[in-house]
């Protein structure tokens, strides 16, 4: 089966991959989505998609968004760990305490 890019377009919206008609022809010219013109040697008429090609696009488009957030989660996780390390340095330091691992450095030494 082969989509037009209206009917690829319409695919893409509901699978929350664009909410732009430009975007897939910009897509299609920069290769990464891979369709054929409706006439050789003017793409300015249109394209068609291949049902397996814009599947694998999807595909690919769904799993980088969801490594992306995976990351995304991990990192702010990080943050939040690294706020409440600096909140109890900023607290000791303010007590003129020193830090549990820098006493242990002291006394080693």
């Amino acid at each position: 089966m082969l989509y037009t890019t209206d009917q690829a377009f319409d695919i893409l919206k509901e699978n929350g991959i664009t909410s732009s008609r430009q975007q897939i022809t910009k897509w299609i010219r920069q290769g990464k989505l891979k369709a054929i013109p409706f006439e050789k040697n003017k793409p300015q008429i249109g394209y068609r998609i291949s049902h397996e090609e814009l599947r694998k696009f999807i595909e690919n488009k769904k799993t980088t968004r969801e490594d992306l957030l995976k990351r995304v989660e991990e990192l702010e996780a990080e943050v939040l760990m690294l706020k409440q390390q600096l909140e109890d340095l900023t607290k000791a330091k303010k007590r003129g305490r020193p830090r549990k691992d820098a006493g242990a450095h002291a006394t080693n030494g």
